[in-house]
């Protein structure tokens, strides 16, 4: 059985572009999902392999400008319905507590994008 996001992340064994989101945040902002949706649109037709979506902030944000993240689940729903060709790449750090509630989100993201999620752990 063909796994569509591995097919379209690893297209002839060449390389592949994605793109981190929400790509157009202001630091301690929420994105503006107007304008991650059209940044997602356009990734789609540039050719971009993946949008990728973190439920960590990153290591080199400043301290007090942390950004305010979104479910990165839902996040890439939204994403996806806006870039359809598109993998959906969820990066995950591991939780103490295990990893069950956000496996139950890839699963429901697996399901509503027909196959185009994947996990960076």
């Amino acid at each position: 059985m063909s796994n569509l996001a591995y097919d379209k992340l690893f297209q002839n064994g060449g390389m592949t572009l994605g793109l981190m989101t929400p790509a157009a945040r202001k630091p301690a902002q929420r994105a503006d999902v107007v304008i991650e949706l059209a940044v997602a649109s356009r990734a789609g037709r540039y050719g971009f392999a993946a949008l990728w979506a973190s439920h960590a902030a990153p290591q080199s944000a400043a301290e007090g400008s942390h950004p305010i993240l979104d479910d990165p689940f839902v996040w890439l729903a939204a994403l996806g319905a806006a870039a359809p060709g598109v993998a959906l790449a969820a990066q995950l750090a591991l939780p103490p507590d295990g990893l069950i509630p956000w496996l139950d989100g890839a699963r429901s993201l697996q399901r509503m994008s027909c196959g185009r999620c994947v996990l960076g752990v």
